[in-house]
């Protein structure tokens, strides 16, 4: 019976063993991971913790797993109750796209667990508003590695860029386009569609030209960045000088032309005002000098009559350096004159006002006529002096007009020693009259005939047309006294003087007897 016993005894508890065996273990918690946010750009702060680890067992945290870009952006130990605490890092510098988290533990129990994150694609602008015209710089994150992105302002296309191989691109700019004043999505695509946005703000702006000028000149606005479709007035110095009715508009994308004539106004800076109602835009114009010329074309002896502002006291009026007319300006400063264009060459010719302080030019046409391109200047003729005549030293010049020409003419004249006229010993330009008289200041050496002179004339039209050279006449400028003449002279006075004295001798000796 007692070893019956013993026998149950045994056969209970090897029974009891297997059961214990067969038993589970108490059960463990399911690992888990949280990462906050599941997505960013690159460069942002994330957090990931974990819960239901084997507790005090190392673990590590790697970014990108199973990737050549996977780094490791966290470690520790299992907390006694299991949890990893949050772990923040900054999102590295790669492609956008998806990628794994995973944390992993090591020891008897190593446990992995993997959740993935998504790195969003960013771009960031250089500013957030600006005017129509103006150029605007993107850097962009996250984009995929090495691939063509285009820009758009709205829905139009205005600039591209190429990633680098961690899908970022900078100072990629464009020009902001035509566009009303408000804010628009500027979107950066690339070929693998992954895209971001920002936005840019339009603001109002005109632009004026010209930026300066005299009262009554004619300036061009142009605004862009307004508020679509609305009517705007235009100020000069507070001064509207738009009409109320109708009243000019913006187009549909806030932009618009328009002219105006600067009012009469003092010298001075004065504001271009350009109101929507709700947005203004400004800008300087500049009351200077100014001239104006009618008409600005035509021929020489046309009536020119020449206008200018902002002078003082006696004003000079000059076409080229030639002084045409001098006036008084009046309070105001304005100033005007009258006058005949001079002759001169067909083409620009600079007609200036000046006050010997403040100064302003014009340009005068001279237009080339059938008349003065089809007729010759005919050449005058010489007349006095005479072929191998005998001359003063101030001689007088004659010629025959050269009446044929249509245009005033005026004379040059060139007299020379030799008959080449590669010595000229006197020229004289402009003669208005076919006659000319040596001056004292220029008067000839004597020479004889032995050392004759040679003379001839041109005629020049008011179109600077010339006539060819006349005939080359000699003439000879006669001594005072030959020197052979001055030897016989002085012996007929040393004779006379000889018979004089002889007489007064023998006129004494005869008185004494």
């Amino acid at each position: 019976m007692k070893a019956g016993r013993i026998f149950v005894s045994l056969l209970a508890a090897i029974l009891l063993s297997h059961l214990l065996i067969a038993l589970p273990a108490t059960a463990v918690l399911a690992a888990s991971v949280t990462i906050s946010p599941p997505s960013s750009p690159v460069n942002k702060t994330i957090t990931v913790s974990g819960t239901g680890f084997t507790a005090n067992n190392p673990y590590t945290i790697t970014f990108a797993y199973d990737t050549p870009l996977s780094v490791r952006v966290g470690n520790g130990i299992v907390s006694d109750n299991g949890e990893i605490p949050p772990t923040p890092f900054n999102v590295p510098v790669i492609p956008g796209g998806a990628y794994t988290i995973r944390i992993a533990t090591f020891g008897d129990t190593a446990e992995h667990v993997s959740r993935a994150f998504l790195v969003e694609a960013e771009i960031d602008l250089d500013r957030s508003y600006g005017p129509v015209g103006d150029v605007a710089s993107v850097d962009g994150t996250g984009f995929a590695a090495v691939k063509n992105v285009i820009i758009y302002f709205g829905s139009q296309a205005v600039g591209s860029a190429q990633t680098d191989e961690t899908g970022r691109f900078s100072n990629a700019t464009f020009t902001v386009p035509e566009s009303p004043r408000g804010e628009h999505p500027v979107t950066a695509v690339d070929a693998a569609e992954n895209f971001a946005k920002d936005n840019y703000s339009t603001r109002e702006s005109v632009n004026m030209s010209p930026t300066s000028g005299m009262p009554g000149t004619e300036i061009l606005l142009s605004g862009t960045g307004f508020k679509a479709d609305r009517p705007f007035t235009v100020s000069f110095n507070d001064q509207v000088v738009s009409p109320v009715a109708p009243e000019p508009r913006t187009d549909d994308m806030g932009s618009f032309g328009y002219f105006f004539t600067v009012p009469q106004r003092p010298n001075g800076t004065y504001v271009v005002e350009v109101s929507d109602g709700a947005n203004q835009a400004k800008a300087d114009f500049i009351i200077e000098p100014g001239i104006s010329l009618s008409p600005t074309t035509g021929t020489p002896g046309t009536e020119l009559k020449v206008a200018g502002n902002g002078f003082s006291g006696q004003v000079t009026v000059k076409y080229d350096e030639q002084i045409v007319a001098t006036t008084m300006a009046d309070p105001a400063g304005d100033v005007s004159a009258i006058f005949d264009a001079p002759p001169g060459i067909p083409g620009s010719h600079t007609i200036t006002i000046s006050d010997g302080i403040n100064t302003k030019t014009t340009t005068f046409t001279v237009e080339s006529t059938a008349s003065t391109a089809s007729t010759a200047v005919p050449a005058p003729m010489p007349l006095s002096p005479a072929a191998g005549t005998e001359t003063e030293t101030t001689p007088h010049f004659d010629w025959r007009d050269a009446s044929d020409s249509p245009l005033p003419l005026t004379y040059t004249l060139q007299i020379a020693s030799d008959v080449d006229f590669t010595a000229i010993a006197l020229e004289k330009k402009g003669l208005t009259e076919s006659e000319y008289t040596v001056t004292e200041a220029e008067k000839l050496k004597p020479g004889g005939r032995s050392a004759p002179y040679y003379w001839r004339i041109k005629a020049v039209d008011s179109a600077a047309s010339e006539s060819a050279w006349s005939i080359t006449p000699s003439f000879y400028v006669g001594s005072t006294l030959a020197p052979a003449r001055w030897g016989l002279y002085i012996l007929i006075g040393l004779g006379v003087l000889v018979i004089v004295l002889l007489s007064f001798v023998l006129g004494r000796k005869t008185s004494y007897r």
